[in-house]
């Protein structure tokens, strides 16, 4: 694994590059990683979409970290710690984030190609939200999403609003 200078994942084999045509016998053995890939310390992670009561509003966090993400609005969320539920990860990371709770419902898990599976849910704030950390929380109009917010909230946050779904949570493959 190395950082990829395309889409600046840690992955393997990177963008564009294809696997090669040969035994495994014959593959070199990788050498050790300066640093560790973020996605082998973890790779479990939620985000959530809180709505307000008439959803003409969604809670986003404006990103100071990791690096590809900065000054971008993403979901509220991050890491399921080991022996958490995807569920029970989104009501303590939105809470430490937000000071707030909501009313959950997982609508998506998204796999991506460098092994990470991220849990993606929809709820009604239940609570006024406050930012809690270095991370800025605001709301935006779902139907007039801002230039700076991560690409994939443009198709993610209209299937949130959509309401219940007859088959979520949706699974893709991004890849």
């Amino acid at each position: 694994y190395r950082k990829c200078d395309v889409c600046g994942t840690y992955h393997w084999p990177w963008c564009g590059d294809e696997l090669p045509k040969v035994g495994l016998e014959s593959l070199p053995v990788a050498a050790p990683l300066e640093e560790e890939p973020p996605h082998a310390r973890t790779t479990n992670y939620v985000a959530g979409f809180a709505f307000n009561d008439d959803e003409s509003r969604v809670a986003l966090i404006l990103k100071t970290r990791p690096d590809w993400q900065r000054g971008r609005l993403n979901g509220i969320g991050g890491h399921i710690e080991p022996g958490e539920t995807p569920l029970v990860a989104m009501e303590r990371e939105f809470e430490e984030e937000t000071g707030g709770a909501a009313d959950w419902t997982e609508f998506a898990v998204l796999r991506g190609p460098s092994g990470f599976v991220v849990h993606f849910f929809r709820g009604i704030a239940t609570t006024p939200l406050e930012t809690q950390t270095d991370e800025t929380v605001v709301w935006v109009d779902p139907a007039a999403l801002p230039e700076n917010v991560l690409p994939n909230l443009r198709w993610l946050i209209p299937m949130a609003r959509s309401g219940q779904g007859a088959q979520w949570p949706l699974h893709v493959t991004e890849n």
